[in-house]
């Protein structure tokens, strides 16, 4: 599935991201990207503290911003936070997919 597109602040038109707060202000320390899927061309982002927090545990309009792919890339290149990919089993076990997605349970 593509992600929607998003007219972000500096005016670019590209897919979004959805981030968390920590993440947009810079105070996080670690940075974990949920894996891309086929026909994905970005995948979300949230700090590992957010992440840890489950599905369940973020609230919409306080922990999460959206923003577009070309401003995300850019934070991620210039950031000093560590970067790392959740696993698929990680995302079932925070309630953020109900299945390992590509044919998993």
């Amino acid at each position: 599935m593509k992600n929607p597109l998003i007219e972000c602040a500096d005016g670019h038109l590209a897919p979004a991201v959805l981030i968390c707060r920590h993440i947009m202000d810079d105070t996080a320390k670690t940075w974990v990207r949920f894996p891309m899927l086929d026909g994905e061309e970005t995948s979300d982002c949230l700090c590992k503290k957010c992440f840890r927090k489950g599905a369940v545990g973020l609230l919409p309009g306080h922990d999460l911003r959206s923003c577009c792919m070309i401003c995300f890339n850019k934070m991620a290149a210039e950031t000093s936070a560590r970067i790392i990919t959740a696993s698929p089993n990680d995302c079932v076990r925070y309630g953020f997919w109900t299945k390992k997605k590509g044919g998993g349970k």
